[in-house]
This record gives structure tokens, sequence and C-alpha cells, in this order.
């Protein structure tokens, strides 16, 4: 019970932790190499909330929404520069829907459907202004078209079946 360390070989914190009555609970820490790289919610033993991810100079990289042990929700990946790189939903901890990747502008570069954490469907690519530079069709995370790709005015310019 109570606030527990553990140690790296050279003596520098490894993970900090949280126990209540034997199990994993509140906010646990986690370090490489002196860094933090990692902060992780548990509720009774169980990954519950967002768990937040960085990269060695302290940025955040990822969240990840927990419940009940189980990814669910939107898992959010963040650019070195700090801005939404990729929204991924999950569902009963398997990507299901429309994964959508992002420009540091915030305008939309890719769109990707998932169901039980295969592709199914088109993928999409955009130019920056929103037009289509390109898509691919799969099923069952296979693909079955593609891929075809546009220029700028919307023409076709490749198609490949």
């Amino acid at each position: 019970h109570g606030a527990t360390l553990v140690y790296n070989k050279d003596g520098s914190v490894s993970r900090k932790l949280e126990f209540r009555e034997g199990k994993l609970t509140g906010i646990s820490e986690f370090y490489r190499d002196g860094n933090l790289y990692a902060t992780v919610p548990f509720i009774d033993g169980k990954l519950n909330g967002i768990a937040t991810y960085y990269d060695a100079g302290g940025s955040k990289r990822m969240e990840a929404p927990f419940a009940h042990g189980i990814l669910e929700g939107d898992m959010v990946l963040f650019s070195a520069l700090g801005h939404i790189a990729k929204v991924i939903p999950h569902q009963a901890g398997k990507k299901q829907g429309i994964a959508k990747s992002y420009y540091p502008s915030g305008a939309i570069l890719k769109t990707e459907p998932y169901l039980d954490n295969l592709l199914e469907g088109n993928v999409t690519q955009y130019y920056e202004n929103g037009k289509v530079c390109a898509w691919h069709f799969y099923q069952r995370g296979k693909m079955m078209e593609g891929p075809r790709i546009f220029n700028q005015k919307s023409q076709e310019l490749f198609t490949k079946f």
C-alpha cells in the first residue's frame, strides 16, 4: 500500500507506482534514461483514463484512452513539432472507424477506414488544399484496387488495379 519506486542498476528511477490494497491505483510514471516517457492511470489494477507518452525531449507524442484495461476511444499521435499528426479510433481494443492523419496546418492528409482492426474501404490521401491526391480500396485488410493517383486539378495520373 502506498508509493513504490523501482530503480535501474545505475540508481536512477525506472518507475513510480502507487498501490492501494495491492493494486495499482493513480498515475504511474515510467522513466527511460532519466526522462519521463509515460504517465499511465490505473484504477483497481486496470488501466483507466488517458495514458500519455513522451519523447526523450519531454514532448508529448501519444495519448491513448483506456477503459477497464482496454483501449477505448481516440488514440492521438503528435508530431515532433507538437501538432496532432493522427487520430485513430478504437473500440474494445481494436481499430474501429475512420483514422485521420493531418498536415501541420490541421488540414486532413489521409483517411483510413477500419473494421475490427483491418482496413476496410477507401484509404484516401489528400493534398493540403483538400483535393484527393490518391486512394486505394481495401477489403478485410487486403488492397483490392489502387493506387489511383490524381494531380491537384483532380485529373487522374495513374491507375493500377
